[in-house]
């Protein structure tokens, strides 16, 4: 009888991002797993036509949710739908305490997480967690310790050449363009938009401009916009995720703060330019390392992580774009 694993990863699209790597090494080494991921509804989108899942299963944790509304009750629900399913492995990447008494509340026979304080109880089986090194190798970790062959692949995501195609049917875009994505879900990993108005201006005069978010990012867009002196393609709040991804995979250059647009460019490789400061790029960068991934993080010593963005000038994103454009 095939073992049964449940991947909980109720994040937001970038973290279940930086988690397909573990997904990929767990299946490679073990593909008689009956392998199911539980993801949030904002999120689950980005695991579409991944060949190492066998299935998706929503659950949304109300203090999780951005753009989806998420209830206590319906949690219940569907925390007990899935721990009558009766796991042999539950796989839990956060650290945070609430999302440790799910795991548990899950049930399963054994259940896989991080040696912190805060959640090791919830655990059966703990990994050490190290702040120093990327968060996907932390994934890996406890993917290695299970017994699964740590792979050398990236994040992952899967597209297919019909989404191609429909993407290309519906916006007209030119050959070549640089994205710009200013939004991100907490609001200390925003950049100033007079600085963005001007970065836009800037690569606008040397090739098109196409501005992207969320619905929720359309004030932010509108006051950078508002600000350009230039023209862009506004596509604020047209895509969906998956559209998002064709986007990013036809452009020549992303730029972004720390943002699931980010780590999209990643798994696509698609160059990008990204803007840090209230994160640690050493652990929540884009994976892996690679010279077509710019990070421009400036936070200085002692100052508090949510000050940082406004360290970083419009000259620091210009060096940096020069090398792609």
């Amino acid at each position: 009888m095939k073992e049964r694993v449940l991947f909980f990863r109720p994040d937001h699209i970038g973290d279940l991002l930086l988690t397909t790597p573990a997904i990929h090494s767990l299946k490679k080494s073990f593909p008689e797993l009956d392998l199911t991921a539980a993801v949030g509804s904002g999120s689950a989108e980005i695991l579409k036509y991944n060949p190492y899942i066998d299935d998706i299963s929503i659950i949304n944790l109300p203090w999780l949710a951005r753009d989806t509304k998420a209830s206590y009750i319906e949690m219940v629900k569907k925390i007990f739908q899935l721990r009558r399913s009766n796991y042999d492995h539950i796989f839990s990447f956060r650290i945070a305490a609430k999302s440790a008494l799910v795991s548990y509340l899950l049930g399963g026979k054994k259940r896989w997480g991080f040696d912190v304080v805060k959640s090791r109880w919830a655990f059966t089986d703990k990994v050490p967690y190290n702040t120093k090194k990327h968060v996907v190798e932390n994934y890996l970790d406890i993917i290695e310790t299970f017994g699964a062959k740590r792979e050398n692949n990236g994040l992952e995501i899967f597209i297919r050449e019909e989404e191609r195609s429909n993407f290309i049917k519906r916006f007209t875009l030119p050959d070549d363009y640089v994205v710009i994505s200013p939004g991100a879900g907490y609001s200390p990993k925003l950049w100033i938009s007079e600085r963005w108005a001007k970065i836009a201006d800037w690569v606008s005069f040397n090739i098109p401009v196409v501005i992207t978010g969320s619905n929720s990012e359309k004030s932010l867009i509108k006051e950078i916009t508002s600000e350009m002196k230039g023209k862009c393609v506004n596509l604020c709040g047209e895509l969906s995720i998956r559209e998002l991804a064709v986007l990013i995979e036809k452009s020549k250059l992303l730029i972004s703060v720390d943002s699931a647009a980010v780590h999209i460019a990643s798994a696509l490789n698609t160059p990008l330019v990204a803007l840090f400061g209230f994160t640690d790029p050493v652990q929540w960068g884009p994976y892996p390392v690679k010279n077509t991934n710019i990070v421009i993080f400036k936070r200085l010593k002692g100052q508090k992580f949510e000050n940082s963005m406004k360290n970083i000038e419009v000259e620091d994103v210009k060096r940096a774009v020069e090398l792609f454009i």
